[in-house]
């Protein structure tokens, strides 16, 4: 144990200085990512940072949490390795954050490029964003609209026999079919908003910021029909005899009916994207277009592409794509331009480009509860800076 804790320290005083060799930070990631050195690596990191005064300078405590909810983890980097549960005291809490920050393969490494220190991280306009919250707009069958943000729970609207419920932020349907009548309402949820429903045949639906669902208030036809656009996630009630059937919308402009009998799924399309993607959680769904049918099981997803072009992908992380539903921003690979395209949604602000559009990768997971600010000290530990002016985000190199 003795070799070890005198190797950890050699290492690590020379990952510090920056003058490991390509070897040496192999075999400081080979015995951090093992786990079993977690607590004297958390131990000497402190102590280290007493002595040189510089545990304090690298990170605060408020910069350690936001990264420890945020693992960069890029694909070229280290595999990312769990820290087992331990108790961190206060002064032992930069010291897990750099922790896990060595896990990704960053940290001092890379700091010429990204500064951590508390000067640099402070640099934020005081001009802030609060996170999106919940709200939206429901448009009743007459254009009667109910800004739902500002409405107390209990009874809002009848619609034919059927009565529009609000309890505890949520939209509930309730009632039958009167004389064949179909009344359609639409649930809209503006840039910043998310909202929850349950339609009448108890079939839950989540919709994401800048989404709609149109529906009918009841269903009283041979088959459940609804339409959407920007993103949502369903759980469909089980009902063979009336299958249930989602209209959506893509890039090109190619519609497709998504088919289904009682399942999970997650719809996204949002016009602004490259593909409308629609991810299988659970049961089984079919994607009918004008010339394809797709069928799709759990772990699947398909997409059709801005020129109408049908894949589809096996696999798909199904915790990134129902991240927003869950309270995370969820990030795998993705290039700036989609990464800002959420936040644009989720906090309701513009986003400019100063130059080029910065080629990054970026990947981890954050809280959407998050000020804008925060967000953006963390997104900024990549290379890629940000200022707030004027009510909108300029992105530059």
């Amino acid at each position: 144990m003795e070799v070890v804790n005198n190797r950890l320290r050699y290492l690590f005083e020379k990952y510090y200085d920056k003058s490991c060799t390509s070897e040496e930070v192999a075999e400081l990631f080979d015995i951090v990512q093992n786990g079993e050195y977690d607590n004297m690596l958390l131990e000497f990191i402190a102590e280290f940072g007493e002595k040189n005064n510089d545990t304090k300078d690298i990170i605060s405590q408020q910069d350690a949490q936001q990264m420890l909810s945020f693992i960069l983890a890029k694909k070229s980097r280290p595999k990312v390795i769990p820290i087992r549960k331990f108790v961190v005291l206060k002064k032992y809490f930069a010291a897990a954050a750099i922790i896990v920050i060595m896990l990704t393969g960053y940290w001092l490494w890379s700091k010429n490029e990204t500064d951590f220190s508390n000067e640099n991280l402070n640099k934020t306009s005081k001009v802030d964003f609060n996170p999106g919250k919940e709200g939206a707009i429901l448009t009743l069958a007459n254009g009667e609209q109910l800004v739902l943000d500002s409405s107390k729970n209990g009874t809002l609207a009848l619609q034919g026999n059927t009565s529009i419920v609000k309890r505890d932020g949520q939209i509930i349907y309730n009632g039958e079919a009167v004389d064949n009548e179909i009344l359609q309402n639409k649930l809209s949820t503006p840039k910043g908003k998310q909202y929850n429903i349950i339609l009448a045949d108890g079939t839950k639906v989540w919709l994401n910021a800048a989404s709609s669902i149109t529906y009918p208030t009841v269903f009283n036809a041979n088959e459940r029909k609804i339409s959407v656009t920007g993103e949502v996630y369903l759980e469909v009630a089980h009902n063979p005899e009336k299958p249930f059937k989602v209209s959506i919308n893509s890039p090109s402009g190619d519609e497709g009916i998504i088919e289904v009998l009682g399942t999970r799924f997650n719809i996204n399309t949002y016009m602004d994207e490259n593909a409308s993607k629609t991810t299988l959680l659970q049961g089984k769904i079919k994607l009918v277009t004008k010339s394809n049918n797709t069928i799709l099981s759990p772990g699947q997803q398909v997409q059709i592409g801005v020129k109408g072009k049908i894949s589809t992908i096996d696999g798909v992380d199904l915790e990134e794509i129902i991240a927003w539903k869950n309270g995370f921003f969820e990030f795998n690979g993705e290039d700036i331009a989609s990464v800002m395209r959420q936040i644009s949604r989720w906090y309701d602000v513009e986003v400019i480009y100063e130059g080029k559009i910065p080629k990054k990768e970026f990947g981890g997971k954050m809280g959407r509860d998050l000020k804008l600010s925060q967000v953006l000290k963390i997104l900024d530990k990549y290379g890629v800076h940000f200022r707030i002016k004027d009510g909108m985000i300029i992105v530059s190199q």
